[in-house]
């Protein structure tokens, strides 16, 4: 990111991460009408069975935060979402 910040380059990033950097003027966007396949956010864990309260109420925030999020893409745009309670 500082080479991007600094001109050495460009970077491909989830609005969220630059969007401070873009609202500063640290960052300038370029190729605006080249639109990349939406990604959803991913947690990896082993299994849902004996989940640990934790990961699961930390899972369960990710779900509600990311739902809610003014970057967020509708569920229906992005492939293989899936939720805790699916």
């Amino acid at each position: 990111m500082a080479l991007v910040k600094n001109g050495h380059g460009l970077t491909a990033l989830a609005d969220f991460v630059v969007h401070e950097d873009i609202m500063n003027g640290h960052l300038q966007p370029v190729l605006q009408d080249y639109h990349l396949k939406p990604l959803g956010v991913c947690a990896v864990y082993p299994h849902r069975e004996h989940l640990p309260p934790k990961v699961r109420i930390f899972m369960e925030f990710l779900t509600k935060h990311c739902d809610q999020a003014q970057w967020a893409i509708p569920r229906e745009h992005v492939e293989g979402v899936s939720s805790l309670s699916r």
